[in-house]
């Protein structure tokens, strides 16, 4: 790879006294989003639990679950923009990012993409109890569809356990 690669550990989270407003660094782990926002009465975006990554990733590709995604929950985005000569940091609103099933304007093969520097999100007002039935309902989700669907490749479970007329002899 003949480039730079910079990995983000950015970790500010800080919410809006008195509203669900929250901005949140780029390099923040969803799940530590979803975390620190249920310890404080905050919720919606459970849905990322499943979603590996941070909460910039999530937002850069639009990042869903079940007819859900970030997009929902984001107010605007700033970011660092440059043209390899000119630089600059800019604060855009959702409205200006497009976004779509599975990305936004924030994905480019530009060969400057905007680095994305912090999100600030919308959420919704929840009890701590309501966002961990949500993950606990998520996680089971998760964990039937993992016990009961075969893995295509997977050593573990065979394509056609169980199903002896799907199988047919050569």
């Amino acid at each position: 790879f003949a480039g730079l690669v910079i990995i983000n550990r950015t970790s500010q989270i800080y919410f809006s006294p008195g509203s669900s407003l929250v901005l949140v660094d780029s390099g923040v782990a969803s799940t530590a989003l979803i975390n620190t926002a249920a310890t404080r009465g905050f919720g919606g975006i459970e849905f990322l639990a499943g979603v590996p990554g941070t909460i910039g990733g999530a937002v850069a590709t639009n990042a869903g679950y079940q007819n859900q995604s970030i997009s929902s929950f984001v107010k605007d985005v700033t970011m660092l923009v440059t043209d390899g000569q000119e630089h600059r940091i800019m604060t855009v609103p959702t409205t200006d990012l497009h976004f779509h099933i599975g990305g936004s304007l924030l994905e480019t093969d530009a060969p400057y993409p905007p680095i994305l520097l912090g999100i600030r999100l919308q959420l919704s007002s929840l009890y701590p109890e309501e966002v961990m039935r949500r993950l606990r309902a998520l996680r089971r989700r998760a964990e039937l569809v993992h016990r009961t669907l075969p893995q295509l490749g997977g050593l573990t479970k065979p394509l056609f356990e169980g199903h002896p007329s799907l199988i047919k002899e050569a």
